[in-house]
């Protein structure tokens, strides 16, 4: 029997499954257990593969990811010091689109441009206003291996590589295995659209509840087409299990990524590593354990295949790996913060993949348009006679306030809309930092904003970005509709934006030109009873409104709103607006150049013009 300092090739199995497959291909089992090294608590199999000494472990029952996976591998190489490089083999979920990955391929962690064959897929930060990134790239693995890759891939070219020939012969050695590990029927094989979550509980399988609608159609492969496919390419290792097909696809797009799993990166941080997937679900909810057996048979038939491709004499030249645990020492430690760090990374990439679709499916009108005209016709001190008027102030300091700015046509209302936004925006850090803006300008020239839905829509989005606490009630109604395959409807979208303002603190809310939503296929009375139950029901929010003084809208607002909820602009400040924008003309107009210096001449014009404009500035 070979000594411990004679096994030079270490092989870790992450799942009891993946070490019945790695045992049914070995050329020979050695009689005996070696005598651990103190702190090695792992049980060895110690075997034989092409003239190669391979001592094989498998975690501990139950146990997964990357920082096992180290702690394996650190116990292995205390009792077997002369190892020089390390498989990982097993399974693993496939990116299904850019390769043609099917269920039972083998992905191959290979060298690629800027990368060792593996990334640590949550060894990332988020940067503010950035993408996701990672951080670095892991160990590429040992040279011999990456020649043996070459030599094999020629070899499978020429020849075929016979994985399912020599799968059924390893079956035949082992009945036993028979009727887990042989690959099963085609049509188990079924990817659904990225957009499609699983229907039904955990246990249920996706013939039962989820149907052939969704299924993305498969061309057959053909008879000299490998089947299963074998990828060379980039392989994502993370500490916890991806099963989120948009997160998938977007992270795939992103960097390349062929494959994600659990363990590898544990290992390629700081050891020579060769990464073997058989491919048995495809990372999303519909997770298929029937592939999982024949998909660890198939990495164990192609990692054998690739160690007869290697000479002994190439992995004795590589460098021992207890030289390079010195470096593992310092960084355990490490790893367990990085665990920490990346596990909210990915959460944190998870719910911004997900706060997309959401916003997506909201599909709101941008409020931003129309302010940010209003704010480029505002004129510099105009619009200061309503935020000293105690009535705004009173409305802008006490919460279920309310107030409705009433004037006609031509008053600039819209511009006195956009002032009170900025006003609120302008208050102090501490005094934003615990409140929401909402606001939204009905306008009779777009369709779009004349409905109650599509102002509900625009608020809740606005509160969605800027109150995170408050997204739960919406992110339920999005999953309830088919995460976003219907649209809500208006009764429960107006249930969930009272829901959200409950669980978002101080909310001001800023409705423009009540009086435009007049659409044919809406009633102005659904958004006057609207806002009338809406600030009832809520004691957080600051609610203005304005609008002309039409009968509907007065009636409606006089019989629940106090006669000090209203501001006329007739009454108040708006001669004063007209007067400063007059003046200001006057004063600075080249064609009242004649007049610069004559201020009883120049406040005449004032007068007559403020006179002639009646109050309103959009006079003919």
């Amino acid at each position: 029997m070979p000594k411990a300092k004679d096994y030079t090739i270490g092989w870790i199995c992450a799942l009891s499954k993946e070490l019945v497959a790695a045992q049914a291909f070995l050329d020979v089992v050695h009689d005996g257990v070696p005598t651990a090294s103190t702190n090695d608590d792992n049980n060895y199999i110690l075997s034989g593969i092409g003239g190669h000494n391979v001592v094989i472990a498998a975690l501990p029952f139950g146990q997964f990811g990357l920082v096992n996976a180290a702690a394996a591998l650190k116990d292995m190489t205390r009792t077997f010091s002369n190892l020089r490089a390390v498989l990982m083999v097993g399974i693993g979920g496939g990116v299904p689109y850019a390769k043609d990955i099917r269920l039972g391929d083998i992905v191959v962690g290979s060298v690629g441009p800027n990368n060792g064959g593996v990334i640590q897929y949550d060894f990332g930060r988020t940067v503010q206003g950035q993408e996701f990134v990672v951080t670095g790239h892991l160990n590429q693995p040992p040279m011999a291996f990456l020649t043996a890759m070459s030599t094999l891939h020629a070899k499978y070219a020429m020849e075929g590589h016979g994985i399912d020939s020599k799968i059924e012969m390893a079956l035949q050695r082992y009945r036993r295995l028979g009727r887990e590990y042989r690959r099963p029927e085609a049509s188990t094989d079924r990817l659904y659209d990225a957009s499609f979550s699983h229907q039904g509980s955990k246990g249920v399988s996706c013939s039962e509840v989820c149907g052939d609608d969704w299924l993305l159609p498969r061309v057959q492969r053909g008879e000299y087409d490998d089947n299963p496919a074998i990828h060379y390419g980039l392989i994502a290792s993370g500490n916890q299990l991806m099963k989120d097909a948009l997160l998938r696809d977007t992270l795939a797009a992103r960097h390349g990524i062929l494959c994600f799993e659990m363990e590898a990166a544990g290992l390629m941080n700081h050891f020579p590593c060769v990464v073997v997937r058989g491919i048995c679900d495809y990372c999303d909810t519909h997770k298929n354990d029937q592939w999982q057996e024949y998909a660890a048979m198939a990495a164990a038939a192609y990692t054998k295949d690739l160690l007869l491709q290697v000479a002994p004499r190439e992995v004795r030249e590589e460098e021992r790996i207890d030289t390079l645990l010195r470096r593992l020492n310092s960084s355990i430690e490490g790893i367990h913060q990085i665990v920490t760090d990346s596990n909210r990374d990915v959460k944190s990439l998870s719910s911004s993949v997900r706060d997309d679709a959401i916003l997506r499916w909201l599909n709101s009108a941008d409020p931003s348009v129309d302010h940010n005209k209003a704010r480029q016709e505002y004129h510099s001190g105009t619009g200061q006679w309503l935020l000293s008027n105690p009535r705004y102030l009173t409305w802008r300091s006490q919460k279920d306030s309310f107030l409705w700015l009433s004037g006609d046509s031509g008053l600039g209302k819209t511009i006195l809309v956009s002032t009170v936004v900025e006003d609120i925006r302008s208050r102090s850090p501490s005094q934003r930092c615990n409140c929401a803006i909402l606001y939204f300008y009905i306008t009779f020239t777009n369709s779009q904003k004349q409905s109650l839905g599509a102002i509900i829509s625009s608020l809740t989005t606005q509160l969605y970005c800027s109150r995170p606490e408050s997204r739960h009630p919406i992110a339920s109604l999005y999953s309830e509709c088919g995460d976003g395959r219907s649209e809500a409807i208006l009764k429960h979208l107006k249930s969930t934006f009272r829901e959200m303002l409950q669980a978002a603190g101080e909310v001001f809310i800023i409705l423009d030109a009540l009086d435009e939503y007049q659409n044919r296929s809406t009633r102005r009375d659904e958004l006057l009873t609207w806002i009338e139950s809406f600030h009832k029901a809520l004691c957080n929010t600051h609610l203005l409104v304005t609008s002309r003084p039409e009968y509907d809208i007065k009636t409606s607002i006089e019989r629940w709103a106090d006669s000090d909820s209203v501001i006329s602009l007739r009454t108040y400040g708006v001669d004063r607006d007209i007067s400063e924008y007059v003046r200001d003309v006057v004063s600075n107009l080249t064609s009242f150049r004649r007049w610069h210096g004559h201020t009883s001449t120049q406040d005449d014009i004032v007068n007559t013009l403020t006179a002639k404009a009646d109050g309103v500035y959009g006079y003919p």
